[in-house]
């Protein structure tokens, strides 16, 4: 059995893929839930992505690498609009939405496959 060499190991860390955070969220104001939670994604992803406006938010998903691996956090509303229109894109790996009314936005999130969680908030300030 060979040994890999520097050469083959350095090609096999290239090939490594990164997981990227996006956030997209339009409410007016932001509240102290939006915030904390940014804080903590940002402990897994320093270079977090935030959005307020879905058109943005797409032109940057397409706009990334077939390679990358991205996981959505799109609040109900903007993910009703946007996550249609983005399922197929090889670079989003999974999509979790939060919203304030649950089942509205269970209707549309339960069709799309790539939508692994469905979180209402708690609070509003």
């Amino acid at each position: 059995m060979e040994t890999p060499t520097k050469q083959q190991k350095s090609d096999g860390a290239s090939n490594s893929q990164t997981l990227s955070l996006v956030w997209l969220d339009n409410t007016h104001g932001i509240s102290v839930e939006n915030i904390s939670s940014q804080e903590q994604l940002r402990t897994l992803d320093p270079n977090l992505h935030t959005f307020k406006d879905d058109n943005e938010c797409e032109k940057y998903l397409k706009s990334q690498n077939s390679q990358a691996r991205i996981v959505l956090i799109v609040n109900g509303g903007l993910g009703e609009k946007l996550v249609s229109r983005v399922q197929d894109l090889s670079q989003i790996i999974s999509i979790y939405v939060y919203c304030w009314d649950k089942k509205l936005h269970e209707q549309w999130a339960k069709q799309i496959t790539k939508v692994f969680g469905l979180f209402w908030k708690t609070n509003q300030i």
